[in-house]
């Protein structure tokens, strides 16, 4: 029934989005500027001397968009623009009556956003449906990432050239992006980009300029930049990069726990290449043979006692990031971190006018699972090859976009298939219907089904999700809808619960004021939402309330509230909690993160219910350009009756010396310790201590982020109520990048 019904609004929407109004014909279009083309010879220096500068578009972004709204800026920023045959060029002169209060740091690549910055955004494709973004802060240190349509944030890592200094009344950044780097219409004509610049002021409060006013009641941004007109005849060059890497590793296991030596287990040298060819001007092909697709940086340690479900991680691979958003859809149907360690594999991404095209196959050494349920999901792994296929195509129109999803795994004895269609449809400025509708087929290996309780045979099962948004400049209100089916599977993506339906109604008011007032953001959010099994008998149901609150010293304060009653396991139990959450950059020396978070809670293990407090504080410190600490500690424990049944502690710390733009040296150091009442558990062999200890020392030179040199120790400890913390492994680690672009 809840299929026709979506299946008929979707056809009386798509006829809505034919007679939407092209959102991109406005003044900017109708009037873009022109960039103008220099000859070649241009020295990334952030002195702005060479005398092709004069000839330079000068673009304002003196308007502060944020938290004043299209009001004059304190401080005044010019940008250049220019390019050549082979870069655009882009230089900041940023004005500052009290450049000592410049909050500026070196650091690694993308670090920068709690600096001041400048940024440069381009639309090459003038369609409002994705932008590649340029950052750097005062000493030119870069960051890069991708926005969808939706203003969702994508990593990338970019190779550009810029540099940055700062001077006695401000700073200067000089950028040189490759047109390589862009992916862009084919013409030999002029082509139009949408574009902005923005410089990021973060002093009392955290100012932002932009180069054009913003309507707060457009939730289409690309649609109200700027245009930029040039760039005939401009072409990537033949775009062939190659990467060879080179990996040494050196690791020792104790194998037979406490008391045992420890034995080299690996002592191996491997050689790697990855290679893109530019096919066209915006259609690239990746390939990779035995990639290093080693974790650099580790995962932060989660909480992860008495939990429900697996745990989302970022993916942080460049094989994986270029272009990541292609694959990106309304529910997860590709979740790279699920291909743990490949041995080689394709890719395939560009855009042709509105058709975007993605597409993968990656031979996997192993096979990860997660096996979604009603109420928990279940991890497992086969230890044997498997390959991950996925296809992705979509059609842009105007504003609006539609597109298909493919994925496919296979194994051993083993299949997950997966298809379907998704959209977003804008139909005004203040409206937004996205849809996702989803088939998948199943079959796994006889030991998988046994030991996680699975139906032999092929299991089928589709899932779908709807939600419109109503978003206005002092309000916003929003419906979604959501069912996966029991059989659903999405083994390339990440799914962690089928046999369900949820539905979720809610809505938000909006207050902002200028700089100088008590606060310069206040919101307030309420909601309610049920999910329910396949059967529609009810799992969860909740009111919820949200209070959001910015202010002086850059302080963000969330309080939440939620009145809720969940069902486990067919029984009742009140769910109700507050959490609170604050944030302050009071000066560039500091960051505190303080979240507490207090309420009803289910003890999973033992069907019963209890009360849960979490603590999470984070502090970062930076004295000096160099030198920063941050320290995280979360600590959680629930009670029940009769007594406290655990207490978790977990301690992160991270050092890190930055010698220069590009060369430095970091410490991690992780600890967790548990303690549980083993007398309150139903199950005898829970161990009352768990202990976990980490530790990794990198350096690293990175001219780029694949030329790079990393030099590496990590080791782990564990132990428990019968052994002492004692080391289990560890690895000494050397990894050489170098890409050449031909």
């Amino acid at each position: 029934m809840h299929m026709n019904i979506y299946f008929k609004l979707f056809i009386i929407l798509i006829i809505m989005q034919s007679k939407t109004v092209n959102a991109s014909s406005n003044e900017n279009l109708e009037n873009p500027l022109h960039i103008p083309q220099v000859k070649s010879g241009i020295h990334i220096d952030a002195k702005l001397d060479e005398p092709q500068w004069e000839d330079a578009l000068l673009v304002n972004a003196n308007i502060e968009v944020q938290p004043g709204e299209n009001i004059s800026a304190p401080v005044q920023t010019q940008a250049l623009l220019m390019y050549d045959k082979d870069y655009v060029y882009v230089g900041f002169i940023c004005q500052d009556p009290s450049p000592q209060d410049i909050r500026a740091h070196f650091c690694d690549r993308d670090k920068i956003f709690s600096d001041d910055w400048v940024m440069v955004l381009f639309d090459t494709f003038n369609d409002n449906q994705r932008s590649t973004n340029f950052y750097c802060n005062p000493f030119g240190i870069q960051g890069d990432l991708i926005k969808d349509a939706t203003g969702n944030t994508i990593s990338w890592e970019g190779i550009w050239d810029s540099h940055g200094r700062i001077t006695s009344d401000g700073y200067i950044v000089e950028m040189a992006i490759p047109f390589s780097s862009l992916g862009f219409q084919q013409t030999s004509e002029e082509q139009v980009w949408g574009f902005d610049i923005v410089r990021n002021y973060p002093r009392n409060v955290r100012h932002y300029f932009g180069s054009f006013p913003r309507d707060r009641s457009n939730n289409c941004y690309l649609c109200q930049a700027l245009k930029l007109k040039g760039f005939q005849n401009v072409k990537p060059g033949r775009d062939f990069e190659i990467a060879p890497t080179l990996s040494s590793i050196h690791s020792s296991t104790r194998q037979d726990g406490y008391g045992s030596h420890m034995i080299t287990d690996q002592q191996d040298i491997d050689a790697g290449v990855s290679a893109r060819l530019g096919l066209t001007p915006n259609i690239a092909l990746n390939g990779a043979l035995n990639p290093d697709f080693s974790q650099v940086e580790a995962d932060n340690k989660h909480l992860d006692i008495n939990r429900q479900y697996a745990i989302n991680y970022a993916e942080k691979r460049p094989f994986f990031l270029e272009s990541g958003d292609y694959f990106k859809t309304y529910t997860s149907a590709v979740y790279t971190r699920s291909i743990a360690d490949p041995d080689f594999g394709i890719k395939l991404t560009g855009k042709e006018g509105p058709h975007t095209v993605g597409f993968f196959s990656l031979r996997d050494k192993i096979t990860n699972l997660i096996i979604p349920g009603e109420q928990s999901s279940q991890s497992g792994t086969i230890f044997k090859e498997n390959t991950n296929t996925a296809l992705r195509y979509k059609y842009d129109y105007n504003t609006s976009n539609v597109g298909i999803i493919l994925t496919d795994r296979e194994g051993d004895n083993y299949h997950n298939r997966l298809g379907g269609i998704d959209g977003l449809l804008r139909f005004t400025p203040q409206d937004q219907f996205r849809f996702q509708v989803l088939n998948s087929t199943t079959q796994y290996p006889d030991s998988i089904s046994a030991a996680f309780e699975q139906n032999p045979g092929k299991i089928n099962g589709s899932a779908l999700s709807v939600s419109h948004y109503h978003e206005t400049r002092n309000y916003m209100l929003y419906g979604l809808y959501r069912q996966f089916a029991p059989g659903y599977r999405a083994d390339l993506g990440f799914i962690t619960q089928a046999g369900i339906r949820y539905q979720e109604l809610g809505g938000m008011l909006k207050w902002q004021r200028e700089p100088g007032s008590w606060f310069t953001v206040l919101n307030w959010y309420a909601s309610h939402d049920i999910k329910r099994d396949w059967m529609y008998m009810p799992l969860h149901s909740a009111w919820t309330s949200r209070i959001i609150y910015k202010g002086p010293y850059q302080t963000e304060i969330t309080i939440y509230g939620e009145s809720a009653n969940d069902y486990y396991k067919g029984k009742q139990y009140p769910m109700n909690l507050i959490n609170f959450w604050t944030l302050m950059r009071p000066t560039s020396l500091f960051i505190f993160e303080l979240q507490c978070k207090y309420g009803d809670q289910i003890d999973y293990s033992n069907e019963r219910p209890g009360t849960r407090m979490l603590l999470i504080a984070e502090t970062t410190f930076k004295p000096g350009n160099h030198f920063s600490l941050e320290w995280e500690q979360k600590y959680e424990y629930l009670d029940v009756q009769p007594g406290r049944l655990y207490s978790a502690h977990i301690s992160n710390i991270k050092l890190v010396y930055q010698f220069s733009k590009r060369m430095f040296i970091r410490s991690i150091l992780q600890y967790y310790y548990y303690k549980r009442n083993s007398s309150l558990y139903i199950d005898d062999d829970v161990k009352s201590i768990d202990k976990y200890f980490f530790t990794q020392l990198l350096f690293s030179y990175k001219i780029n982020p694949q030329t790079a040199l990393y030099l590496g120790y990590t080791d782990n400890y564990t132990g428990n109520n019968m052994d002492p913390l004692y080391e289990t492994d560890r690895v000494f680690f050397c990894k050489i990048g170098y890409a050449w672009r031909l």
